[in-house]
């Protein structure tokens, strides 16, 4: 009989454990091979076999340790030499305890956001992956906004999926908001084979940031923007400018009446 390491997380090492009982002061080595992942029938080549381990009479031996390069189902075998007084003998693959499942890492995923800016600047967001084993996949962006608090509607823009070669920083691209507000990024991980998904939340106090209305005017001269904050604002200011440069010529006018006589 035998008996496996139990479940772990990749990257972690798993074993396992013969127990040889009934033999006769049974001498030889035992060898243990492990198939996966998820090979239902133990059929593909083994994942591990280990070295053959010294048999000096009836009692438990173990494999060593074992680190598999992938998550999923891994199956053990134990395989009894015999000696000249004993019968080989062996497990059958799918035995009771025979079964290690290796499972999948859980990173973390963190976002910041850029700045605050005013309407007409750019934005943009780093997301931080750590704790993955080897991680591939993409990171995608997202930017609700503005001021949609719940990330609920419809998305001011979505990223192009950002290529993930192991964990560090991933940077998303700029975007210019058309509107002012308050935005807010989720990065989102797709996960691979070795690494659960994992995504921010729209919560997250780094993830946001502010955009506010600027009345600097655009190319066609005036402000972008509508309502008083845009272009009405801005016909305002030039109305009053010239309201100002009238009172001055009246004024100048009064003074050299007043001088002539």
């Amino acid at each position: 009989s035998s008996s496996d390491t139990g479940a772990v997380c990749v990257g972690g090492s798993i074993g396992d454990t013969a127990t040889l009982a009934g033999g006769v002061t049974p001498t030889g080595t035992i060898t243990f091979l492990a198939y996966g992942p998820n090979d239902a029938t133990c059929s593909a080549a083994a994942a591990f076999t280990s070295a053959p381990v010294t048999v000096s009479g009836n009692g438990n031996y173990a494999s060593g340790g074992f680190t598999p390069a992938t998550a999923g189902t891994y199956r053990f075998i134990a395989r009894y030499s015999g000696d000249g007084r004993n019968s080989p003998s062996a497990t059958a693959c799918n035995d009771a305890n025979e079964s290690v499942l290796v499972a999948q890492a859980t990173p973390s995923l963190t976002i910041t956001a850029s700045g605050s800016i005013t309407q007409g600047g750019s934005v943009s967001a780093a997301a931080k992956l750590a704790g993955g084993v080897a991680p591939t996949g993409t990171i995608t962006f997202t930017l609700f906004g503005p001021d949609d608090a719940r990330c609920s509607g419809t998305p001011a823009t979505t990223s192009a999926p950002q290529p993930v070669t192991g964990n560090g920083t991933y940077n998303s691209p700029g975007f210019t908001p058309s509107a002012p507000g308050t935005y807010r990024y989720i990065a989102a991980y797709s996960g691979d084979v070795n690494n659960r998904a994992v995504s921010t939340a729209c919560s997250d106090s780094a993830a946001s940031v502010v955009v506010a209305g600027g009345l600097l005017p655009d190319a066609g001269g005036a402000p972008p923007g509508g309502g008083l904050v845009g272009r009405d604002a801005w016909a305002l200011l030039v109305a009053l400018a010239l309201t100002g440069l009238a009172v001055t010529a009246a004024g100048l006018r009064r003074r050299r009446f007043r001088d002539l006589r």
